[in-house]
């Protein structure tokens, strides 16, 4: 006769998506996508501390990802600018592009630059820019004057031709939201240099960890 097994013998056949040998538990969907994504920054870490050349990729590496990102923004800033070409300018959108970029602004801002935080707060005030858009008197050339000289400021002195060419045409919200993304991106490379000895030990912890971990299901 066929021995059979016991319950303990038959818990270590389990799946990986089973938890623990007695009593059976799966794991629920959050947690699931809680090791995904913690799996995901291992291999991030681990990447880095191997190459020392690695930089975080400026758009989607995916041929898929990459061409449905174009197209939606493609449709979203075709919009922006017939509503700027309109007579008189509609600016409901961009001015929600705007505010957008204000925000991203302050993403790339330290918290301790209080003095350029403030300016740019006073610059780009919400509630002053709609009033003048409910009044007719938005002064759409100072504001993106203020973006040239502000983005030349923040970001790399290699993308100042950029800056450049993104003012001389009616697409310059679009420009300055592109610019910004790469500036964040800069950053965390820049980031990523300057502490690439932490990251190196980080990812030994890590691999420890992840081992401990894996031994566990």
């Amino acid at each position: 006769p066929i021995a059979r097994r016991s319950d303990a013998e038959s818990a270590d056949q389990f799946p990986l998506w089973v938890a623990g040998s007695s009593p059976a538990k799966f794991i629920d969907r959050e947690n699931l996508m809680n090791v995904s994504s913690a799996f995901e920054n291992l291999a991030l870490v681990h990447e880095i501390s191997l190459n020392s050349n690695f930089e975080l990729p400026s758009s989607p590496t995916n041929p898929i990802e990459k061409a449905v990102k174009e197209c939606v923004h493609r449709a979203f800033w075709d919009k922006i600018r017939d509503d700027l070409r309109e007579d008189p300018p509609e600016y409901t959108s961009a001015f929600q592009v705007l505010m957008d970029i204000k925000k991203m602004i302050f993403e790339v801002i330290p918290e301790d630059r209080v003095r350029l935080r403030d300016e740019v707060e006073s610059n780009l005030d919400e509630k002053l820019l709609k009033q003048q858009i409910d009044n007719g008197c938005f002064e759409v050339d100072r504001v993106t004057t203020y973006l040239v000289e502000l983005m030349s400021r923040l970001c790399a002195p290699v993308r100042d031709e950029h800056i450049k060419v993104i003012f001389q045409n009616v697409e310059y919200f679009r420009g300055t939201c592109e610019l910004l993304d790469q500036t964040k991106i800069d950053i965390a490379n820049f980031t990523i240099k300057q502490n690439r000895s932490e990251i190196e030990a980080y990812s030994c912890l890590l691999v420890l960890l992840s081992s401990t971990f894996i031994e566990l299901f």
